[in-house]
C-alpha cells in the first residue's frame, strides 16, 4: 500500500469519509506515479508522522494524470493516449471545476493559493491528480 498525508483543511478527513474529496493533487514525481499506478492501493493519513497523526481510510486508486496550471485559471491535462506527442491540453471550465471541487476546495483561486503556498512557483511544475475510492473507513 502507497501512504498519502493530507494536512490542509480540518474537514478533509470527513470529506474524504463522505466521499466529497476523492481526489488529491501532488506534484509529479516519477518514481511515485509509477508506484502509485501499480500498487493501486492507498492508506489515506491525516498529518501523518506529527502527534495529531491517524489513519482516515483504505482506498483503491481509480485515476491518476498529469497536470499543468496557469495563471488565468487554466489547468492543461497530459494526453497519455498520444504516446508519442504526449502533450498537455487545455481543460474545459467544467473540467476545472470538478478538478477543484473533487479535491475539496470552493474554487480555483483557493486551490491555486494553497498550492502556491505549498510548493512556489506553481506555473513551472508538472502535478499528478490521484483520484480514490474508499474500500474501508477506519474506526475513529
Amino acid at each position: 500500500m502507497v501512504a498519502i498525508s493530507f494536512s490542509k483543511k480540518p474537514e478533509f478527513p470527513q470529506m474524504i469519509i463522505d466521499g466529497i474529496k476523492d481526489q488529491t493533487i501532488r506534484p509529479f514525481n516519477a518514481k511515485r506515479y509509477d508506484q502509485i499506478k501499480r500498487i493501486r492501493k492507498l492508506q489515506l493519513y491525516w498529518k501523518q508522522r506529527t502527534k495529531e497523526c491517524f489513519k482516515i481510510a483504505d482506498a483503491e486508486l481509480t485515476e491518476i494524470f498529469k497536470i499543468k496550471f496557469a495563471k488565468k485559471h487554466l489547468i492543461f491535462k497530459k494526453n497519455e493516449t498520444e504516446y508519442f506527442t504526449g502533450m498537455f491540453y487545455p481543460l474545459e471550465p467544467m473540467d476545472i471545476h470538478e478538478i477543484v471541487t473533487r479535491d475539496g476546495f470552493d474554487d480555483f483561486q483557493e486551490l491555486w493559493n494553497v498550492l502556491e503556498h505549498m510548493y512556489g512557483d506553481i506555473e513551472n511544475m508538472t502535478f499528478m491528480v490521484i483520484r480514490f475510492r474508499i474500500t474501508e473507513e477506519v474506526s475513529s
